[in-house]
């Protein structure tokens, strides 16, 4: 029976540090997310600007033809 509890305290923590592991990932991921958003945003959205333009001058010109 011992061994059995320390076989399940042992899966717990290496849950644990998994969990941990996980977590510390996807903050940094945000974190870089952020610092993309935060440096090339403007650009981002001045692209995504003209390529809605872009998109709207194309349908509409079969449209005036």
């Amino acid at each position: 029976a011992l061994n059995g509890a320390q076989a399940l305290g042992y899966k717990l923590s290496e849950q644990t540090q998994l969990l941990r592991k996980l977590h510390k990932e996807q903050s940094s991921g945000f974190c870089l997310l952020r610092t993309l958003a935060k440096n090339f945003g403007p650009y981002f959205l001045t692209g995504t600007l003209c390529l809605v333009i872009q998109d709207a001058f194309m349908f509409s010109i079969p449209q005036v033809l």
